[in-house]
């Protein structure tokens, strides 16, 4: 009998304990802060919806919210259908805020929602509320002991951190995920979200090798088929990826091979899952073309993505895709074009700028309302806040006066023809080099001026500008820096530490024997003849004279005194 009421009491006792862990945990239940909501305005798109848009709007408004629980999931994967179409990501937006300020969702349902609208944040460009909603995120995800969720909030992090330039910051978090182990149903799933995100940064950073590894570890989890879902989506951006990387590396095959493979993918499909897949693919398929494929290049293309970009207000790929742009107008010569673009360029990075110091402001207002700051030191920030706010702005003029001055002196230093750098930038750099160790050499075109004489100047223009675009290929190993001195005069200054003579021999053979061998229109024979001598106060008056004794003796040479 005793026993019986020992029993008795303890398990009372543990009701009496289960009943207040219970209560307590409803009483501390984290309440999402609604107030941190921006619901997007719904007359600045109902008017330029497609008629399937205004479809999903009003069979989600004719929804009594009561519902809202139990048709969440219908409700959210209606609104991913209309995501490529112009204003979809305001209608999902709206659509998505609505649910979340109704407070008709369980925790779980309400963790799911907001994932797919951090996600749409993050898509948007709205970075500060992105940042609100995950940090939001992953407290809910934390408190309902969802290790899977925690993670993927902390990959939206990184994402965002990354897209403000912070790709140290962003590997640090990603990484952190991948020692961390924590178990859980879909940990192959983010495990290769992870990578994706780590080689992306270090394409960034210009550390190829360790992105292919990345990648690496991505097509093994493919290969061994430890990934069920978004197969096809997954291989498209990891394909692009490795093409990608490729062409930067200049390895052609392997760019191509990556290539097919990321397009076979995207018309095998079908659903979406990254947003910006097809975005994935169009650049890496553009970027194989300036590389390898300049006729194929796709302005259009581009433009598309911007102008989608446009109207969305996507600024996550546009910095990417205005540098490709820009380089492919240099690659053309069409200078105008070129500097109509970086003047656009620039304002979407004063842009990208003005989010940034939102975001710090923003995180600063967040320690003063959890109470992390103290009284005296929050009286003392809000003392210095007018400060620091003045410093920020003249920071801000002294940046765009510096970005003025610096554009003036490129263009005051040009040659626009050619693309290389002209006299006067060519006399900058002897002056810095009076103390250092350099060698010159001089060269012009031999017979120019029957070139202009026989076939027009166009012709001869045309000459003088792929000779100008084989040096700043060539100039891209660090080696020389070249300029047009003359009308079809060139310098080539060698001021690299260590550079031996036999190099520098070869280099500018190498130079010659291009220029020689080159397809020129109307196949003209074009050749050059130089000069090559140590640098000091009379470089150029000897290079020179070199220069002219090669032509009296046969023309198409180099004679180097080093």
């Amino acid at each position: 009998m005793i026993k019986k009421r020992y029993l008795l009491f303890l398990i009372s006792i543990l009701i009496a304990f289960q009943s207040m862990l219970t209560l307590y945990k409803k009483i501390n239940a984290p309440k999402f802060p609604v107030h941190i909501i921006k619901l997007t305005k719904k007359e600045e798109f109902i008017d330029f919806l497609k008629p399937s848009q205004k479809e999903i709007l009003e069979n989600f408004e004719r929804l009594d919210s009561k519902s809202y629980n139990k048709k969440y999931y219908d409700i959210v994967q209606n609104s991913r259908f209309v995501l490529k179409d112009k204003h979809g990501v305001q209608l999902s937006s709206y659509i998505l805020e609505k649910l979340v300020l109704s407070d008709k969702l369980s925790s779980e349902r309400l963790l799911y929602v907001l994932n797919r609208l951090r996600l749409l944040k993050i898509y948007d460009f709205n970075l500060i509320e992105s940042i609100e909603y995950s940090l939001e995120y992953i407290k809910l995800a934390k408190y309902l002991g969802l290790n899977y969720d925690v993670d993927r909030g902390k990959i939206g992090l990184a994402v965002i951190i990354a897209k403000l330039d912070g790709y140290n910051t962003s590997n640090e978090i990603l990484l952190n995920i991948l020692n961390s182990k924590n178990s859980y149903k879909n940990r192959n799933e983010i495990e290769v979200i992870t990578f994706l995100n780590l080689a992306e940064n270090n394409i960034s950073l210009g550390n190829y090798t360790k992105a292919l590894d990345y990648l690496d570890e991505v097509t093994y989890f493919l290969k061994d088929n430890k990934i069920n879902n978004y197969l096809d989506n997954i291989e498209i951006v990891v394909n692009a990826l490795y093409s990608h990387i490729y062409s930067i590396l200049e390895e052609k095959d392997e760019a191509k091979k990556y290539l097919e493979l990321a397009k076979e993918a995207f018309y095998r499909k079908e659903e979406i899952y990254f947003l910006n897949e097809i975005i994935y693919l169009i650049y890496s398929k553009e970027y194989y073309n300036l590389k390898f494929d300049i006729e194929n290049f796709s302005v259009k293309n581009l433009e598309k993505l911007l102008e989608k970009f446009e109207y969305s207000n996507g600024l996550i790929f546009y910095s990417s895709i205005y540098e490709l742009l820009l380089e492919y107008y240099i690659e053309k010569y069409n200078f105008e074009k070129y500097d109509l673009l970086k003047v656009e360029y620039d304002k979407k990075n004063e842009l990208l700028k003005e989010f940034k110091f939102e975001i710090l402001f923003l995180n600063i207002a967040q320690y003063i309302k959890s109470g992390s700051l103290t009284k005296e030191y929050t009286d003392l920030l809000f003392k210095n806040l007018r400060m620091i706010i003045y410093i920020i702005i003249l920071l801000i003029i002294i940046i765009l006066y510096s970005r003025k001055v610096s554009c003036l002196n490129t263009i005051s230093n040009k040659d626009f023809l050619t693309g290389l750098k002209n006299r006067k930038a060519f006399q900058k750099y002897l002056d810095n080099l009076n103390n250092q160790k350099y060698f010159m050499v001089l060269f012009d075109i031999d017979d120019f001026k029957a070139i202009n004489d026989n076939f027009g100047h166009e012709v001869g223009d045309e000459v003088l500008k792929k000779i100008g675009k084989l040096l700043l290929y060539k100039e891209k190993n660090g080696y020389f820096t070249a300029f047009r001195i003359g009308g079809e005069e060139f310098a080539l200054l060698f001021y690299k530490e260590n550079i031996d003579k036999r190099t520098i021999v070869q280099i500018s053979e190498s130079v010659r024997m291009d220029i020689m061998n080159a397809q020129w229109p109307d196949s003209i024979k074009v050749s050059i003849s130089g000069g090559a001598g140590i640098g000091d106060s009379d470089a150029y008056k000897k290079c020179d004279n070199l220069l002219y004794k090669a032509k009296r003796t046969g023309k198409n040479k180099i004679i180097y005194d080093l």
